[in-house]
C-alpha cells in the first residue's frame, strides 16, 4: 500500500476540524501569530530540523511533507478541533495538497511586505533566506475565491500584518 493509500485509509474523527493555514513569506510573522493562539502547530521547518538538522535538503522534502500530513491528521484524530499549519503556503498548488474532507481550511494571510521580511532577516543575520524571500514574493499566489468557499461565512482571508491582528477563533476552535 502506498503512503497516499495508507493516509486515505486512516479513520476520520467524528467531527470536521479546522486547519488554519498560515500564508506568507518567510520572516513575515506567521510563527509569531500562530504561537499566540494556543492551538497545536505543525511546522515543516521544525520537521526539517528534527529530521536532518538543516533548513532545506531537496531530497528530504517528500519525507518532510509526508510527516507534516500525518501530524495534522494525527492531531485531528487525537480530538484537536483546530490545528495550525505554519508554512508559507504561497501557491495554490501547495495549498491544494491540504484539501481534505476531515477538515475545513481557514487561510490566515500574513501580508508583511517583502522589504520588511528582508529587513528582519538582516537583523537576524540570516542572509541565506534573502533570495528565498525574493523568489517567493515573485511567485506569491494569494488564496482564491474558490479556496475560500470552504468557509461559507468568510469570504476573504484573514489578513494579518505587523500593525493589526485578527483572532477569528476562540479557544475551542469556534468562529467568534
Amino acid at each position: 500500500m502506498t503512503r497516499d493509500e495508507q493516509f486515505e485509509a486512516m479513520p476520520e474523527p467524528p467531527y470536521k476540524g479546522i486547519l488554519i493555514m498560515m500564508c506568507g513569506l518567510p520572516r513575515s510573522g506567521k510563527t509569531t501569530w500562530a504561537l499566540q493562539k494556543g492551538y497545536p502547530i505543525v511546522c515543516p521547518d521544525a520537521i526539517r530540523l528534527a529530521l536532518h538538522g538543516q533548513r532545506f535538503v531537496p531530497d528530504a522534502e517528500p519525507i518532510v511533507w509526508a510527516i507534516a500530513e500525518y501530524m495534522v491528521k494525527a492531531l485531528f484524530l487525537a480530538h484537536h478541533r483546530t490545528v495550525i499549519l505554519d508554512a508559507t503556503n504561497g501557491t495554490q498548488k501547495r495549498r491544494d495538497r491540504w484539501a481534505n474532507p476531515m477538515w475545513d481550511r481557514l487561510f490566515v494571510v500574513v501580508d508583511t511586505p517583502p522589504d520588511v521580511c528582508l529587513q528582519r532577516a538582516e537583523v537576524e543575520n540570516d542572509a541565506e533566506i534573502a533570495p528565498i524571500i525574493a523568489d517567493m514574493s515573485i511567485k506569491w499566489e494569494p488564496p482564491t475565491t474558490e479556496e475560500l468557499k470552504e468557509w461559507e461565512s468568510l469570504r476573504a482571508p484573514i489578513n494579518v500584518n505587523r500593525w493589526a491582528e485578527v483572532n477569528p477563533l476562540d479557544n475551542r476552535g469556534v468562529r467568534t
